[in-house]
């Protein structure tokens, strides 16, 4: 399979920047979080993440990036600098008093985090899950699903 990842720069030192954008492809859901898309040197890096920051730096570790990355907005205001290293390891999650940065827990195929619990109730969590990303495919632009289709390849 052919990618079009940039080279990563060498170095811990390296300074990378990401363009975030808001994706307004589709009208949200009630209750459902406004998602954003980054890009670095023109390639896309995450597309309708509701946490676009932190799921970058997974992203960008799995190609081989380390150091610092900073996002930045279309209007060119610098929204945020972190390490590549420390935000792969965050998140952020939804919770009764609002958001929270919470550790990133990678998950299992069933949709639920590893280790996670096997309960019926757990279950339909996981089956609502899934009927939300199988909306979220169903409503992709023709080059989002190819590039979907290209990475599930």
């Amino acid at each position: 399979m052919t990618t079009n990842t940039p080279s990563p720069a060498l170095g811990a030192t390296a300074k990378h920047t990401l363009l975030i954008a808001e994706d307004r492809s589709r009208s949200l859901n009630p209750g459902e979080a406004q998602k954003f898309s980054t890009t670095l040197d023109g390639q896309p890096v995450v597309t309708r993440s509701a946490v676009p920051m932190y799921d970058s730096c997974r992203v960008l570790q799995t190609w081989g990036y380390c150091g610092k990355v900073e996002f930045v907005r279309a209007d060119g205001v610098i929204g945020m600098t972190m390490s590549i290293a420390d935000g792969a390891k965050l998140t952020v999650q939804e919770g009764p008093s609002g958001p929270k940065v919470r550790k990133y827990r990678a998950m299992d195929r069933g949709g639920e985090p590893m280790g996670g619990s096997n309960t019926p109730e757990a279950t339909q969590v996981a089956i609502a899950g899934l009927e939300t990303v199988i909306r979220d495919i169903d409503a992709m632009s023709d080059a989002d699903r190819a590039l979907f289709d290209e990475v599930l390849a």
